[in-house]
C-alpha cells in the first residue's frame, strides 16, 4: 500500500514539475520576446513619433509599436496632459510606460501586476506605467474624455507630490482628514482593515473627500483630489459637467471647509493651479448667467463680465484662459443675436481670437471656438471667405488630432491661420 503511494506522490510531483517548467518556459519566451522585440528595437531604432515626444517634453516612452505608431492618436492624449501639468508647474517625470493589453506582450512585472494588482496606473521613480486595458473599462468611458487622460492627470499629481520637500505639507494634509477623536480617516489606518470600495461616495465627500479611492491614504487622496480638479469641465455625453458642479458647491454655495482646504494646500504647493479657486468661481458666474443658453440676464451676465476681465488681466498666462475667453465669446455672441446687431460679433470674435492665441490650448476648447468662428464669419458676419478658412482649419486640426500631433495642445493650427492672414 505504501509503494503505491510513493508511486502516485512521485507520478503527481513528475507532472507538476513538467507544469512549472512549461509555465516558466512560456514566460520566458514572452520576456524576451518584449526585451528584444519591443524594448531594444524601439531603444535602438526610435521612431520620429518617439524622438519628438521625448524633445517636446524631456519624457521618453516604452511602448509597443501597434500602441503608438499605429495608434498615433495616444501620443494626443499624452502630450495634452503633459502640456498642461508642464505649463502649470514642472515635475520630474522621464519616462512613461504603456502596458500592453496583451498578456503575451507584456513584461515579468508587467505581467505580475496583471495578476495580482488591479491598479490603472502607476507612479515610481520618474516613471509612470499606465494600463492600455483601461481603455475598455466602462467606468473610464461614462466620460468623454479619453480614459488614458485621467489616469495620466492622477498619476502626474503623484509626481508633483512626491517632487515636495516640505516636511510640513504632509501634516498639514492628513490634519484635516481626522475625525472628532482625533484618529485617520483613511482605510489604511484604520483598525480593523476597512476596503475603500465599501464607502459610499456621498460618504466620502461628508468627510471631505472627493472620491472614495481618496480615502485609501494620503497620497491617493491628494493625487485624486488634483485629478478631480484637472476634471471640473469634462462633460458627460448628457452635456453636464457634474464636476464643476460639485466644485462649485464645495468651494462657495455650500461649502465644504475640509475639500476648500484640501484645494487651498494643492494650490500653495503647485500641485493644481494657484489660481484654481478664482478660475471656479468665475465658472460659477458665467453658468449662472445662462438661462436655457441664452442670456438674458443683465445684471449677472455684467457680474460674469467683469470678474472673468479681472481674472485675465490678474492671470494672462494661466492655462484656464481658453477657457474663459471661449466662455466670453459666447456671451457676446448670444447678446449679439438678442439685439441683432454686429457689434457684438465682432468683440466675440476677438475673445476667440484671444482664446486661439492662449499659452495653454485645451483640445476640446480650441476645436469649439474654430466652429464657433467659422459658423460667425458665415452667418452673422456674411463673410464666407474667412469662414471657408475656419473650415479648412477643422479639417487640419482633426487630421493632426488623429495622426499624434504632440505639439497640438501648444500651437493649435495657428500656423495655417497665421498663414492664411486671419489670426492676429
Amino acid at each position: 500500500m505504501g509503494g503505491l503511494l510513493r508511486k502516485k506522490v512521485k507520478f503527481v510531483l513528475k507532472k507538476t514539475r513538467v507544469a512549472i517548467f512549461a509555465v516558466v518556459l512560456f514566460h520566458e519566451a514572452t520576456w524576451l520576446n518584449y526585451y528584444l522585440s519591443n524594448n531594444f528595437f524601439n531603444y535602438s531604432f526610435p521612431s520620429q513619433e518617439r524622438l519628438l515626444f521625448e524633445r517636446a517634453y524631456g519624457t521618453s516612452l516604452e511602448a509597443w509599436r501597434s500602441d503608438i505608431e499605429q495608434n498615433p492618436h495616444t501620443l494626443t492624449v499624452l502630450s495634452e496632459v503633459l502640456e498642461k501639468e508642464q505649463q502649470e508647474h514642472s515635475f520630474p517625470l522621464e519616462e512613461i510606460v504603456l502596458v500592453s493589453k496583451n498578456y503575451l506582450k507584456q513584461s515579468f512585472p508587467q505581467q505580475f501586476n496583471t495578476v495580482i494588482d488591479d491598479a490603472v496606473g502607476t507612479y515610481f521613480k520618474k516613471r509612470i506605467s499606465l494600463r492600455l486595458s483601461v481603455c475598455d473599462e466602462k467606468f473610464y468611458l461614462e466620460t468623454n474624455d479619453h480614459p488614458l487622460k485621467t489616469i495620466l492627470q492622477h498619476e502626474v499629481k503623484h509626481a508633483k507630490t512626491f517632487a515636495i520637500t516640505d516636511i510640513k505639507f504632509y501634516a498639514r494634509w492628513k490634519a484635516l482628514c481626522r475625525n472628532q477623536e482625533k484618529h485617520s480617516l483613511y482605510t489604511d489606518d484604520a483598525t480593523p482593515e476597512v476596503n475603500w470600495r465599501d464607502i459610499p461616495f456621498e460618504q466620502s465627500v461628508q468627510l471631505g473627500f472627493v472620491s472614495s479611492y481618496a480615502r485609501k491614504n494620503v497620497y491617493e487622496d491628494i493625487a485624486e483630489t488634483g485629478e478631480f480638479a484637472e476634471n471640473i469641465l469634462t462633460s458627460r455625453e448628457d452635456g453636464s459637467y457634474p464636476g464643476l458642479e460639485l466644485m462649485i458647491e464645495w468651494l462657495y454655495t455650500r461649502k465644504s471647509p475640509v475639500i476648500a482646504g484640501k484645494i487651498a494646500l494643492a494650490q500653495e504647493y503647485n500641485i493644481i493651479p494657484k489660481e484654481f479657486s478664482e478660475f471656479v468661481w468665475v465658472q460659477k458666474l458665467y453658468h449662472d448667467a445662462k438661462a436655457h443658453d441664452s442670456y438674458i440676464d443683465t445684471s449677472k451676465v455684467t457680474s460674469f463680465l467683469e470678474q472673468s476681465e479681472r481674472f485675465l488681466q490678474k492671470h494672462p498666462n494661466s492655462v484656464y484662459n481658453i477657457y474663459v475667453h471661449n466662455a466670453r465669446g459666447g456671451v457676446f455672441a448670444a447678446q449679439g443675436i438678442r439685439d441683432n446687431e454686429k457689434a457684438s460679433f465682432r468683440i466675440a470674435l476677438e475673445e476667440w481670437n484671444k482664446g486661439l492665441l492662449s499659452p495653454y490650448k485645451d483640445i476640446d476648447e480650441y476645436r469649439d471656438i474654430l466652429h464657433n468662428m467659422q459658423g460667425c464669419y458665415r452667418w452673422r458676419m456674411n463673410e464666407p471667405c474667412i469662414a471657408s478658412v475656419y473650415t479648412d482649419a477643422i479639417k487640419e486640426f482633426e487630421h493632426r488630432y488623429l495622426t499624434g500631433d504632440v505639439f497640438l495642445a501648444k500651437r493649435g493650427v495657428n500656423d495655417l491661420l497665421y498663414r492664411c492672414d486671419v489670426l492676429r
